[in-house]
């Protein structure tokens, strides 16, 4: 279908960028855009606090939401989105309370340490961090260790599915379903999309590439490593069920589509939803965009929905 009217108007009054842009500007001019009038504001939850938490060299904060209801409940580790190099935990703080108001899972989202000042693999053990502790303070969050998934957008999708690899591949937490919007899958930008959709849309080929190279340095064999790009890992056997959701006009759907093939010819039970007239990132616009909302409410019910199997299981 068409791109959706609202979204043309949207980009015609996007603010102008640079492709030069330092990080330090391009950070200042993602926190101009703000939040105010696009994002619909989040319910009241019983709990939402912050925490900081181990990491190698260091710490990070995460986000704890706990919704209303008896424990233990779901938990459910989040890793938000922005080139690996961008974003807040504010960035996605109201979407995270609708989830969790409508998930019933106790939510941690994470505010992994960001490139260039951390290149990968940093913000991957973060990651992994983070699902540890998850699972050891599963008991005092009111959650249960054995219901425990993943989920993430841009980026923090790329994360999302990451984690599932490198916990299997360590013989780490039991991750029980992943939830990967608009996710970055292949680090190489090998995918038709990438160029098809590369320019006129929004995020660009460009700012992707830029982003990438801070994230991964210049060393092009950085991009094929499956924790840069889970698309070209080798095996992708013994991965947790998937619901991966791309948009139509994101130069990212294509590796995001193929990533939800290459699951389902593993045996991993997997389900892709392609949202029309979309662009990257636009799910966020739940004020201005209704289809937004019902993304948000779909993915909602998506872990709902697996968090129920799970318990009935």
């Amino acid at each position: 279908m068409p791109l959706l009217p609202a979204l043309e108007c949207y980009l015609s009054q996007l603010p102008p960028h640079d492709p030069d842009l330092t990080v330090e500007q391009l950070r200042a001019w993602g926190a101009a855009m703000g939040f105010d009038g696009v994002v619909e504001p989040g319910p009241e939850l019983p709990s939402v606090t912050d925490r900081e938490i181990p990491v190698a060299g260091g710490t990070v904060t995460v986000r704890v939401y706990t919704p209303e209801g008896e424990g233990p409940k779901p938990l459910h580790l989040y890793l938000h989105g922005g080139g690996f190099c961008l974003g807040t935990l504010a960035m996605v703080d109201d979407e995270l309370r609708f989830r969790a108001r409508d998930s019933g899972c106790v939510i941690v989202s994470v505010a992994y340490r960001l490139a260039p000042e951390f290149p990968y693999p940093t913000a991957v053990e973060d990651s992994y961090a983070a699902l540890l502790w998850c699972r050891d303070h599963a008991a005092e969050l009111g959650a249960d260790a054995g219901r425990l998934t993943v989920g993430g957008a841009s980026a923090g999708g790329n994360l999302a599915a990451v984690l599932c690899l490198v916990s299997r591949d360590r013989g780490g937490p039991a991750i029980r379903f992943q939830l990967l919007e608009i996710p970055l899958t292949d680090a190489r930008g090998a995918l038709p999309s990438r160029t098809e959709l590369g320019q006129g849309y929004g995020m660009g080929k460009a700012d992707l590439d830029r982003m990438g190279d801070w994230y991964l340095g210049p060393d092009p064999r950085r991009r094929d490593d499956p924790y840069a790009s889970p698309l070209l890992a080798e095996d992708l056997t013994g991965l947790p069920p998937a619901f991966i959701v791309t948009s139509e006009y994101d130069p990212l759907r294509d590796e995001g589509e193929a990533y939800a093939r290459r699951l389902v010819e593993a045996g991993v039970r997997t389900t892709l939803k392609r949202w029309p007239g979309m662009l990257h990132g636009t799910h966020s616009l739940t004020a201005m965009l209704p289809e937004a909302a019902q993304w948000r409410d779909t993915c909602s019910r998506a872990l709902a929905e697996a968090v129920r199997r799970l318990r009935a299981g």
